[in-house]
């Protein structure tokens, strides 16, 4: 090759297929959470990587496709999700989350979960109709409204919405014990209960029964018996109240919150000097 030579390299150029998901975790094909949902009507705009059209929009599996090269720089939109950006390869798959309800603002700026849901670190599914659906046959327990796996919260579609929000701070709880462990972000069942966090609110629920007894409505409890329930059983209660199904026709939610602070004052004040006061019953 003489000097005056020019080598020219030019673009492989390919047709790079992805699709956009609800955020549901990842299982061997079979099993009954194997699910995969995705999101038609999402705008997709290619950021880096790709040639000639720069925005398309999902197809009603999810699915877009993109003329360039990999890897891709893409953004996901859509109302009602919090957007995403990613770099991806063929094949990839993009989760998107719902937006937070507005009524737990005050949540998410006590359990410090803003950083975490923005760098979708954290996710939402909202009115899920599959994931919770599969454990309820797995595991006979026809009452489950909500679960934490992280990083990703599963709220079920129910008629009364007031209870899906109460679950939802339920669940929110769970997330901020997951960031509190011992192996941050995921592990609740054997991190969080050896952390400063757990061992503090141990200390605070033995000293609650000690001196006044279980706290009916919670620490009668069979689900609520172990820490990370007993947990995020409390906050709800203390945040909201008691279930909000009952809102209006059972529970007074002053009385209640007076009667929290009167009859559990050892975890009443660690939710204090953690998370301020709680907000103002609705």
């Amino acid at each position: 090759m003489s000097d005056g030579d020019t080598i020219v390299l030019q673009k492989i150029l390919a047709d790079i297929t992805f699709t956009v998901e609800l955020p549901y975790p990842d299982y061997p094909e079979g099993h009954s959470h194997d699910i995969r949902v995705g999101i038609s009507e999402a705008i997709i705009t290619c950021l880096v990587g790709c040639e000639g059209q720069q925005t398309k929009v999902t197809n009603e599996k999810g699915e877009v496709t993109f003329i360039g090269q990999t890897p891709l720089t893409v953004q996901a939109e859509k109302t009602g999700y919090i957007s995403v950006e990613k770099q991806i390869y063929d094949g990839d798959r993009v989760n998107m989350g719902h937006e937070w309800p507005p009524e737990l603002e005050a949540a998410i700026l006590q359990l410090d979960l803003g950083s975490v849901i923005l760098n979708n670190e954290l996710f939402l599914v909202w009115e899920d109709e599959e994931y919770i659906e599969a454990s309820i046959r797995e595991s006979g327990d026809p009452y489950i409204g909500g679960q934490f796996v992280c990083p990703v919260i599963f709220i079920k579609r129910l008629e009364n919405k007031d209870f899906m929000l109460w679950i939802l701070v339920h669940e929110a709880m769970h997330a901020w014990q997951g960031l509190k462990s011992m192996n941050p972000p995921c592990s609740i069942h054997r991190g969080y209960p050896p952390s400063k966090e757990g061992k503090a609110w141990a200390e605070a629920r033995d000293k609650d029964i000690k001196e006044h007894g279980p706290y009916i409505g919670l620490d009668n409890k069979d689900w609520a018996s172990n820490l990370w329930e007993n947990q995020a059983g409390f906050y709800t209660y203390w945040y909201w109240g008691p279930e909000s199904r009952e809102l209006g026709n059972r529970w007074n939610q002053s009385e209640e919150l007076e009667r929290l602070y009167r009859l559990a004052p050892n975890r009443s004040k660690y939710m204090e000097d953690r998370f301020g006061p709680p907000p103002p019953r609705r």
